[in-house]
């Protein structure tokens, strides 16, 4: 069970997994940004599996957090970390042959992270809505 350090739990029916939002922001300026896409055909499951292993390790060396959701067809991706480093990313990520119509949902100033303190992790699609709605 993950360590909570807020006061919001949302656990999905599916499987039991969590997305922990903190209250308790510190005092580091930063970003979230939240967006969304359509995979292409060709992007498998295997596929995001490897994104989010990838991604859980370069996320802890640049103090990013997130949590991405892939339902087969759509993609929702939470990101909070220093500015340069969030905007850079997403650049990257907005240019990825993998998918396509990409829309930014949110890009936000925050005072410090609110995600659980993990690297990436892979989340239900429905817990991920359930968290940007919380976080907006």
């Amino acid at each position: 069970m993950p360590h909570v350090v807020g006061d919001l739990q949302l656990i999905s029916d599916i499987n039991r997994s969590r997305i922990v939002i903190s209250t308790n922001a510190g005092a580091k300026k930063m970003l979230r940004m939240i967006y969304a896409s359509i995979a292409l055909r060709k992007t498998k499951d295997v596929d995001i599996e490897r994104i989010v292993s990838f991604s859980a390790m370069f996320n802890v060396d640049n103090d990013i957090t997130g949590v991405l959701a892939f339902d087969g067809m759509r993609i929702v991706q939470i990101l909070e970390g220093p500015d340069d480093v969030v905007s850079d990313l997403f650049g990257r990520i907005a240019a990825d042959r993998r998918h396509e119509g990409v829309v930014e949902l949110v890009n936000q100033r925050i005072d410090g992270h609110t995600l659980d303190r993990w690297g990436m992790v892979r989340r239900p699609i429905s817990d991920v809505l359930l968290a940007v709605e919380r976080l907006r």
